[in-house]
């Protein structure tokens, strides 16, 4: 798991100029314009970068060193089975120091408590540089050459892993400030005045050398005095204390800083000391104090008006210390890219987008690390490569590669960018998963980025971040994500098999030792009820919650024939029950989250008890409703209750099958996510205790009450060659099959393993005896227990298992290899049945959910009312699809029986379409929703407006500056088209209305994608910025798809259609008129002889003309027109016609 150390020091100081928390989203939800202005009155003009969060997390704007979020956090985090953490060192040399030292010691103090809190491990900048090599130096000789915390240290091929580039790893002399001076008597003490850039993190060396001829000869002698000094407060008097020394001269030195630390100098000290900075006598003198006497009464070494603080970086490394770092660590540089996968076979990776790859390719074949991230700050216009968050379309929390954006308005709490991530990697099927990430929270806000006004690169909001750590704004769904990494996480490791329950017993509520064979017993972490009070964001933010009371540690449960018993132990005494919450029993009894409250159907002290305990029931979400009582006994650490079967609405000898939690001193009564924050629970947050009897008093199995089975067994096989039958979950499923029989697939290899589940439904409370044989080796399990084996071509065995009616797992292990012929058979009897196969009707297993998905036929702005629209595909993978429905607002649009089919040729207007399968066993499923609008075309005769192109390659829509204003696109060898509607067939005029220039520039003409014109945009001049340019086009009558390819940089306004009169094709385009629109005359350019021209008002009137003749210009028409706009018709001394609009201003 990705883990952000880096809520500390100068980034957990940060506030905005008022003193708030910077909250992207709470800023845009309250300015929504200061998402395009950089300057707004929202951002209070902080300069580039700060700490902004995107929300708040649940546990508030923390930091961490806050001993009781990372105790939060080491419990989440174990619970999830998460492995190890992987902080983020990626920046600079920043180790965050501050928070992972206060980190080990509390997952140390966890883990003693009985928490199996993650690992942990550095990732480091994602090249060799000198910061990466400071933090292998200060981590080597900090953490792990001391040996501290070694119990958390993650191991990889025998040693500690680091994310780092060994090429980092050189030697280097170090960087050291000293100062010689006299001390004119005996002396105790010295000081330098030291500064730590604010955060007070960083160490320094400081040493004391008798004056040796030199400087060098100095410092390579044995020191008087050392000290290392660390994690000193800015601008602190650090002193160096030693028995009495005699007077004479001598140096100090200051070196192997860590982190950002130095000393201060006076600039125009001229005192009778002399200073150093690397060996190098320097300007100026340090500041720097001597005490003559035990009492430390110092004296002033240097003095000045003017100071300066002098960085000491990077300490000295030998080459003896670069090949003990070197060899110490197992290294795997960090690759960052999100695209591109491994360069070399060392790298892991921390995100990528979908699909994702394999990293660290393994000898034996697969590899040993890949990454799951929620989400992905890279689009299709990057490539995926990383750009920032907040740039449209980048690859969010509801993004799919499969599906691209779904756009349901809560579709950020899905996960399923999460998912699809999960899913590529469980086909790569690593040793360790890399998940990105925890507790990022914080980004900066920068302007030189690829994102306008301001980039938020990392984090911006909820659709466009990558925490799965609980959100407090999602109220109750503020832990989706953690409970689908937690689904996840199962899948990819497996799970223990529960405990068996104990025998039924009846309890003696006044004996303790009436418990001590009950079984199981439930744990829960001690010691995770500490108090917290911790400064949070910002100087004056603090936290305390002091909820925590009764440490709950252990709980079990004991059932006989009437009676169910619950018993809780507490780390200590327990407090008084007058306390408000105390010691709360939640049972869910059905363990169908749909019912009750979040699935808790009873309650038991949810008001303190008094002489018995008030059983409640939910009669709707946290509504309660008496339905008995309790008897209990409390002795001292421990509680007790005894509740009538009945009360819980189990019936005498019903099987108890129910999920149990405990909670202590909740604070928000009908809030789930009060489990996370207050009091304590057993288990944590939204887990649950089961507690399950698997069998009657006579030791008859109880049956399984599976929802949504059908007939048959599912079969996955699984490649390779197998002597025994192997450990199933360690291996690949190569195929899955689903059988209506007990039969081996029909495309079987010769070498491989089969592994069939699913139910077998008998019909009566009876003794079964089950008969296997196999070629090779076969298991039969029932319930989880094995009945019978088949090893090693041993031919028929049997075995015997007592069940009650209804379904029990089935689970059969088969192997076979090359040269044997493939054989599984199984029989079963009992007395009220003769030797046989097991029948078809007795086999069941999960019906599979049909599937269903809805991509766009093609990417686009918006369709036309002939477009082929949405692609509708369903497939059921244990069966056929029976119907298919599609929803538009969630109202029935259509029906179709065909598993794949297109929705086309839809009515204008606006569609939010999902679609409803359901397969021929009548399971349902839904599809993800695709939002769109259908417009009608433009009408032709008529204008198209530029701007509202239906597809657009490489084309930027921008601001007209023609007369009439509106917008304008602006393409370079681009493309549009547009859905035109034409009333009649025939010939048309296309006037293209574009601004002056002196190229060439084409517009290919296209209609339903073939080529019918080419029009020349270009070489009018540049008099003035806009004019039109006419060509002609044959139309068919009735909607169709009128397109534009752009070969050269055009700009156009707009694109005039109307029916061509008397204008001869063959003079088209030879006809240039500038400047238009015009305030004084218009010059007219031809490429042929012009016979006269004309000037038409919009009435047809006559309003000028010339007869002046010039084989190219004909100028002084139009000087006398009134403004307005006009029709100019010239005609060619062949007697061809060409009509240009013109605009008198």
């Amino acid at each position: 798991m990705f883990y952000w150390s880096w809520h500390t020091d100068g980034n957990a100081n940060w506030v905005m100029p008022d003193g708030t928390v910077a909250n992207i989203s709470e800023i845009l939800e309250q300015y929504p314009d200061a998402v395009r202005d950089r300057d707004h009155a929202a951002w209070q003009n902080t300069p580039e970068g700060g700490v902004y969060w995107w929300d708040e997390p649940l546990f508030g704007y923390y930091r961490t060193t806050d001993d009781w979020i990372l105790r939060k956090h080491a419990e989440m985090l174990a619970d999830a089975g998460v492995d190890v953490v992987f902080f983020d060192c990626t920046n600079g040399s920043f180790t965050w120091k501050s928070s992972y030292q206060v980190l080990l010691e509390v997952w140390h103090q966890a883990r003693l408590d009985g928490v199996e809190a993650p690992q942990v491990a550095f990732l480091l900048p994602f090249s060799p540089t000198d910061g990466a090599l400071d933090q292998l130096h200060e981590l080597y000789t900090e953490l792990y050459k001391p040996g501290l915390y070694q119990d958390q240290w993650f191991m990889w091929e025998g040693k500690p892993l680091i994310m780092a580039y060994p090429e980092a790893l050189k030697t280097r002399a170090g960087e050291t400030a000293a100062m010689k001076f006299t001390a004119t008597q005996a002396f105790y003490t010295i000081n330098a005045t030291c500064p730590s850039w604010g955060d007070n993190i960083g160490s320094l060396t400081f040493k004391l050398f008798p004056w040796n001829n030199s400087y060098a000869e100095s410092v390579n002698g044995p020191p008087v005095a050392e000290k290392r000094i660390v994690d000193f407060n800015d601008n602190e008097k650090i002193q160096l204390t030693f028995d009495e020394l005699p007077a004479g001269d001598y140096i100090w030195e200051l070196s192997e800083g860590t982190d950002v630390v130095g000393v201060w100098k006076w600039t125009d000290s001229n005192d009778p000391v002399t200073s150093y900075f690397g060996g190098a006598q320097v300007n100026g003198n340090y500041e720097s104090e001597i005490a003559y006497n035990p009492d430390l009464d110092f004296i002033p070494l240097t003095r000045g008006t003017n100071h300066v603080p002098v960085g000491i970086g990077a300490a000295p490394i030998s080459q003896q210390l670069v090949d003990e770092i070197k060899n110490f660590f197992t290294y795997r540089p960090g690759q960052p890219d999100y695209v591109d996968g491994p360069s070399r076979n060392d790298h892991w990776g921390w995100l990528e987008a979908s699909p994702q790859h394999g990293y660290a390719p393994k000898a034996e074949g697969g590899f040993e690390m890949a990454t799951v991230g929620v989400a992905q700050n890279a689009s299709d216009a990057t490539g995926g490569h990383a750009g920032g968050f907040n740039t449209p379309l980048t690859y969010g929390r509801s993004y799919t590669k499969s599906e691209g954006q779904n756009t349901d308005p809560d579709a950020y709490l899905k996960g399923l960018n999460f998912q699809e991530q999960w899913n590529g990697v469980f086909d790569i099927d690593p040793d360790l998963i890399f998940i990105t990430g925890w507790n990022e929270w914080i980004g900066g806000r920068w302007f030189d980025w690829d994102v306008q006004p301001f980039a938020f690169v990392d984090i911006y909001n909820a659709e466009k971040s990558r925490d799965i750590e609980p959100a407090k704004s999602w109220g109750s769904n503020g832990d989706v994500y953690y409970m689908q990494l937690i689904n996840n996480v199962r899948r990819f490791k497996g799970m223990q098999k529960p405990d068996t329950v104990s025998a039924i017993k009846t309890i003696d509520m006044a004996n303790s030792d009436s418990w001590a064979d009950v079984k199981p017993e439930y744990r829960s972490y001690k010691g995770n009820t500490l108090h917290r009070n911790h400064p949070g964001q910002g100087p004056e933010l603090v936290y305390t919650n002091n909820t925590g009371r009764n440490d709950i540690t252990a709980a079990k449960v004991a059932r006989d024939d009437d009676y169910v018993y619950f018993y809780v132990e507490t780390e200590n005494a327990l407090t008084l029950k007058s306390d408000p919450g105390w010691m709360r029993l939640f049972i869910d009894m059905d363990r169908d989250k749909s019912t009750g409250w979040e699935g808790y159907d009873f309650v038991i002290n949810r008001n303190s008890p008094g002489d018995s305990a008030l059983v409640e029931k939910s009669i709707s979400g946290w509504e309660w409703a008496s339905a008995g009582k309790a008897s209990y006994t409390v002795n001292e650490k421990s509680l007790v209750l005894k509740i009538k079967s009945s009360v819980l609405g189990m019936a005498i000898g019903e099987r108890l099958n129910f999920e149990f939690k405990w909670s202590d001193n909740m604070q928000e009564d009908g809030n789930v996510m009060d489990f996370y924050v207050n009091g304590d629970v057993a288990p944590g947050a939204r887990f649950n205790y089961v507690y399950t009897v698997n069998w009657t008093v006579d030791r008859y199995h109880y049956p399984e009450l599976p929802q949504g089975t059908n007939h048959g067994l599912k079969c996955e096989q699984y490649a390779g060659s197998f002597d025994s039958i192997p450990v199933f979950n360690e291996l690949k499923v190569i195929n899955t099959h689903y059988l209506q029989r007990i039969e081996l697939p029909e495309t079987s290899p010769s070498d491989m393993a089969l592994k069939y589940t699913g139910f077998i439904d008998v019909p009566e409370k009876n003794e079964y005896l089950f008969s296997l044989d196999a070629d090779l080796s076969a298991r039969l399990y029932i319930d989880g227990n094995l009945v019978v084996s088949s090893e090693n071509g041993q031919g028929e065995q049997s075995g015997a298992i007592k069940l009650m009616p209804g379904k029990h797992l089935l689970r059969i292990e088969y192997i076979t290899k090359e040269g044997n012929t493939p054989s599984l058979n199984l029989l079963m009897e009992s007395t009220s049945i003769s030797k046989n196969t097991i029948p078809e009707s007795m086999l069941f297993k999960y019906n599979v959910l049909p599937e269903i998905m809805l991509t766009f036929k093609d990417e686009q702005n918006y369709f036309s009312e002939i477009d082929s629209v949405v692609i509708v595909k369903g497939e059921d993978a244990d069966g056929t699809v029976d119907a298919i429905e599609i929803y538009d607002n969630d109202e029935l649009y259509g029906q179709e029986t065909a598993s794949e089919f297109v929705l086309k040729n839809m009515e204008a207007g606006e569609y939010s379409i999902m679609a409803r399968i359901i397969d021929n066993d009548g399971a349902e499923n839904e599809s993800n929703r695709l939002t769109f609008e259908v417009r009608s075309a433009f009408t032709v005769p008529g204008t198209i407006l530029v701007e509202e192109f239906r597809k657009g390659n490489n084309v930027v829509i921008i601001e007209s500056d023609d007369f009439d204003g509106g917008f304008s696109i602006k393409s370079t060898y681009g493309a549009a088209d547009y859905p035109i509607d034409v009333g009649e067939s025939g010939v048309y005029q296309l006037t293209f209305r574009v601004p002056s220039s002196t190229r060439s520039a084409i517009v290919k003409v296209k209609i339903n994608g073939k080529e019918m014109t080419s029009v020349d945009v270009g070489n009018t001049g540049t008099d003035e910025p806009w004019y039109d340019v006419v060509a002609e086009i044959t139309l068919s009558s009735g909607i169709q798809i009128i397109g534009f390819d752009f070969e050269g940089r055009i700009t156009l306004h707009k694109v005039d259609i109307s029916m061509a009169s008397g204008i001869n094709s063959e003079v088209k385009n030879i006809l240039k008129v500038s400047p238009n629109p015009s305030s004084n005359e218009f010059l007219i350019r031809s490429q042929h002889p012009v016979s006269n021209i004309v000037v038409y008002d919009l009435l047809g009137n006559v309003a000028d003309r010339s007869s002046q003749k010039e084989s190219r210009f004909v100028s002084s028409i139009g000087a006398g027109l009134r403004p307005g706009m006009y029709v100019l018709v010239v005609t060619g001394q062949d007697g061809s016609k060409q009509s240009i609009k013109i605009i008198k201003k």
